[in-house]
């Protein structure tokens, strides 16, 4: 842990130093905290797509977050979803020649169930659930929840923080231990089918053609037909993959399956047409995880943005009594986000968020470290919580510290 600012990687001046480390496409650390973004660094962060990064700023010191998962833990989890994706990677030419119906077909075959059977990452992937879940139920402290990406290991940084934040969504909900286990096993799994996908459309920038998007959208159903032959006990786990997507007014996709809006805890009944509870938890930290992250679609949301995204599809797209718990206990500006706080008493003056507010979770404390200009002044503390006039609102990541 160390004192951070997050910041556009075109703002980060040169010489700066990561406050966080920078991952591979293949789940191991490439830059670790500490080392200095040289011009060549940032150039080669750039044409990897990481466009967002934590460094190190004056007058934050003692400003830490700790994520949700150890670095240690982070990577092992990054390479198990690296290694799966690389496995469905290596079938997809022969499966992307077959439509949905065929590849289903094709895996109730000898061959295709045979295939499909040599694939070993199942095992690596219920090998690091347990940890993230230990992990996630024995974190104290301010959190940082989503973690910057790049274009290349996106679906891997994911997979990783969806499923972190769906078990820590899930212990709020007083889910069991083994329920939580089988949580992040799903979430990480869960866009396995976009393997089969073509690249070319995942990365495009901008609208999708209707033919495009509907390509994406067989993504739950592949996925699942894959799963469903390798571990066909894990039923849950599986549907994770395939009702991910699905809405609560049934609008979603593949199936239209609706749900209830309340927290229902009874047993698995694929007869009551209705999402499970444990896809209803993947989709709310999809969502989040997505409107935080850069896109090739679009950019990032702010802080404000993002809460009035998850607050104006709760209901309907999201299970509302899910969105209102993360709401609840996530904070909606992270340690390390640059703010601006004005009010009568100090005018506009810049800072970072130093902590968040148990209670009050869009009222964080805030440590000012410049007048609304950029001039430096004495660092000090607002909690915002007590001063109830004053108005926060993020700082666009690009403005240089």
């Amino acid at each position: 842990m160390m004192a951070m600012m997050r910041r556009e990687l075109g703002a980060v001046p040169i010489g700066a130093r990561l406050a966080l480390p920078v991952y591979n496409d293949r789940g191991a650390v490439w830059l670790k905290s500490g080392t200095e973004l040289t011009e060549r660094y940032i150039e080669l962060l750039r044409s990897r797509g990481v466009a967002v990064v934590h460094v190190d700023h004056d007058g934050t010191e003692g400003i830490a977050a700790r994520e949700l998962l150890t670095d240690e833990t982070r990577g092992s989890a990054l390479a198990a979803v690296a290694y799966a994706l690389d496995e469905c990677e290596q079938a997809a030419d022969r499966m992307r020649s077959q439509s949905v119906d065929d590849l289903e077909d094709w895996s109730r075959t000898r061959d295709g169930f045979a295939a499909l059977r040599a694939m070993r990452f199942p095992e690596r992937l219920r090998e690091i659930a347990p940890r993230i879940v230990a992990e996630v139920v024995g974190s104290t402290g301010p959190l940082a929840i989503a973690t910057p990406k790049g274009r290349d290991g996106y679906l891997l940084s994911h997979a990783v923080d969806v499923a972190a934040t769906a078990v820590m969504i899930g212990r709020a909900l007083g889910l069991a231990r083994e329920s939580l286990v089988t949580l992040a096993q799903g979430c990480l799994s869960m866009d396995i089918g976009l393997s089969l996908i073509d690249r070319s459309i995942l990365d495009k920038p901008g609208p999708l053609t209707g033919i495009e998007r509907l390509a994406v959208q067989d993504h739950p159903r592949l996925g699942y037909a894959i799963l469903r032959t390798l571990r066909p006990a894990d039923i849950l786990a599986n549907n994770i993959a395939l009702q991910h997507h699905e809405r609560q007014d049934g609008r979603g996709y593949p199936r239209g399956l609706t749900g209830v809006n309340r927290v229902h805890l009874d047993p698995f009944d694929p007869r009551r047409g209705k999402i499970i509870l444990l896809a209803e938890i993947a989709a709310v930290a999809d969502v989040y995880d997505a409107l935080c992250s850069n896109r090739p679609q679009r950019a990032a949301l702010t802080p404000e943005g993002v809460v009035a995204t998850m607050r104006r599809l709760s209901g309907t797209h999201l299970n509302d009594v899910i969105v209102d718990e993360f709401l609840r206990i996530a904070p909606v500006y992270a340690v390390g986000q640059v703010v601006y706080v004005e009010g009568s008493s100090i005018g506009r003056v810049r800072g970072v968020v130093a902590r968040p507010n148990r209670h009050a979770p869009d009222r964080p404390i805030v440590r000012v470290i410049q007048d609304a200009d950029g001039t430096p002044v004495t660092p000090f503390e607002i909690d915002l919580a007590a001063a109830p006039r004053l108005a926060i609102r993020g700082a666009p990541l690009s403005e240089a510290a």
